[in-house]
C-alpha cells in the first residue's frame, strides 16, 4: 500500500499493476493448496485492489472495483461459514460495507437495493461483534455503517424507509454520545454534529407531531458543536460545515415561524454568506459557488418576508448577486437543476423590482430563454 499512499506521479497506476500481480500470485498458490491463510490473502488482495481502483476513478474502474469487491466477499464468507471468528466476521462486515458504498455510487438497476441488503448484513455482523465486546473502534464502525444505511434508505424512499432511517439516526446519536463521553476528540465531535444535522433533516421530512421542534433542537446542538470546533481551528472543511448547518437551521426556523424565528434565521443567513464569501476568496469551487448563490437567494426571500426598513433594497441586491452566480454556473454546465434555479431567482427578482416600481427590468426576458 506504500505507493498508493505516497501519491507521486504514476504511483497509483504502479500500485494497481502490482496489485494485479499479487492477486495472480495468491490465486496460483490457492490452486496448489487451498489453505485458510491463502484464501484469506486472496480476499485481502482483492479488497485492497478494489480500494485502489476506486481511488483512481478512471472509466471502467468502478465496475472492476465492484467485481473484485464481490469476489472478496465470497472469499471471506466462505471462511466465515467454516469457522466464525471475530476476525472473519470483521472481514465480511467491512467487505459488505464497502461493496454497499460502491454499488450506491454506481447507481445501476437494482444496485441500491443490493447495497441496502449488504448494508443490513454488515450491520448484523457488527451487532454480533458489539455484543461480545463493545470497543470504541467497533462502536465507531457501527455508527458509520448505520449512517450509510440510513442515507441509502433515504435515497430509496420506499414504504417504511424513512422510519427505519430515523430509527438508525437515533442509534447513531446514542453511539456518538457514548464515544464523546469517553473522549471528546475533534473527529467525534464532528461526527456528532453531522449525525444531529442529518437526523434533523429526516425529522423535517417526516413532519410528524413534535418533529419540527426536535429538529430545531438538534440543529442547535449541531451548531454549538461546530462553533467549538471552529474556535479551535478554522479549517475550510469546518467553516463549510458550519455554513451548511446554519443554512439548514435557518430554513427550519422559517418553517416554524415562531416569535423571533425570522430574525434568528436572517442572522444565520448573514453568517452563512460571510462564511461562503471567505471560502470563495480562498478557492472558488462549484460547490462553494452554488452554496453562495443559494445563500443569497434564500436570504433575499427572508428579507422580503420581514419587509423592514431597507430590506427591499438589500433583497434586490442579494437577488441580483444570486442570479449572477447561478447564471455563471449555468453557462459552464447547463443542467436542468441550474436552469430551474436561474428561472426561480429571476422570477422572484422581478417581483421585488415590481414592488420597488421598476417596470422595465431587462431580467424579465431571461425568464423565457
Amino acid at each position: 500500500m506504500r505507493l498508493t499512499t505516497r501519491g507521486g506521479p504514476r504511483d497509483l497506476d504502479q500500485a494497481i499493476e502490482m496489485g494485479e500481480r499479487s492477486i495472480d500470485a495468491f490465486e496460483a498458490l490457492l490452486r496448489e493448496k487451498a489453505t485458510d491463510d491463502r484464501r484469506t490473502n486472496v480476499g485481502y488482495s482483492l479488497h485492497n485492489q478494489a480500494m485502489r481502483l476506486t481511488t483512481r476513478g478512471e472509466p471502467g474502474d468502478l465496475d472492476k472495483t465492484i467485481e473484485m469487491g464481490q469476489r472478496s466477499i465470497d472469499a471471506f464468507e466462505a471462511l466465515l461459514r467454516e469457522k466464525a471468528t471475530d476476525t472473519r466476521r470483521t472481514d465480511v462486515g467491512n467487505s459488505l460495507y464497502y461493496q454497499a458504498f460502491w454499488l450506491t455510487t454506481r447507481g445501476g438497476p437494482r444496485d441500491l437495493d443490493q447495497a441496502i441488503e449488504m448494508g443490513e448484513r454488515s450491520i448484523t455482523l457488527r451487532e454480533a461483534l458489539l455484543e461480545e465486546q463493545a470497543t470504541a473502534e467497533r462502536r465507531d464502525g457501527m455508527a458509520r455503517a448505520l449512517h450509510n444505511q440510513a442515507e441509502r434508505l433515504m435515497q430509496r424512499d420506499g414504504p417504511g424507509d424513512l422510519e427505519s432511517a430515523i430509527a438508525m439516526g437515533e442509534r447513531i446519536i446514542t453511539l456518538c454520545e457514548a464515544l464523546l463521553e469517553e473522549q471528546a476528540t475533534a473527529e467525534r465531535r464532528d461526527g456528532m454534529a453531522s449525525a444531529l444535522n442529518l437526523q434533523a433533516d429526516r425529522l423535517m421530512q417526516r413532519d410528524g407531531p413534535g418533529d419540527l421542534d426536535s429538529a430545531i433542537a438538534m440543529g442547535e446542538r449541531s451548531i454549538t458543536l461546530r462553533e467549538a470546533l471552529l474556535e479551535e481551528q478554522a479549517t475550510a472543511e469546518r467553516r463549510d460545515g458550519m455554513a451548511r448547518a446554519l443554512h439548514n437551521q435557518a430554513e427550519r426556523l422559517i418553517q416554524r415561524d415562531g416569535p423571533g424565528d425570522l430574525e434568528s434565521a436572517i442572522a444565520m443567513g448573514e453568517r452563512v454568506i460571510t462564511v461562503f464569501e471567505a471560502l470563495l476568496e480562498e478557492q472558488a469551487t462549484d460547490g462553494r459557488r452554488d452554496g453562495m448563490a443559494a445563500a443569497l437567494h434564500l436570504q433575499a426571500i427572508r428579507l422580503m418576508q420581514r419587509d423592514g426598513p431597507g430590506d427591499l433594497e438589500s433583497a434586490i441586491e442579494m437577488g441580483q448577486r444570486s442570479i449572477d452566480a447561478f447564471e455563471a454556473l449555468l453557462r459552464e454546465k447547463a443542467t436542468d437543476e441550474r436552469r430551474t434555479y436561474v428561472a426561480d431567482a429571476v422570477r422572484l427578482q422581478a417581483e421585488r423590482l415590481r414592488k420597488r416600481g421598476d417596470t422595465g427590468w431587462s431580467g424579465w426576458t431571461k425568464l423565457w430563454k
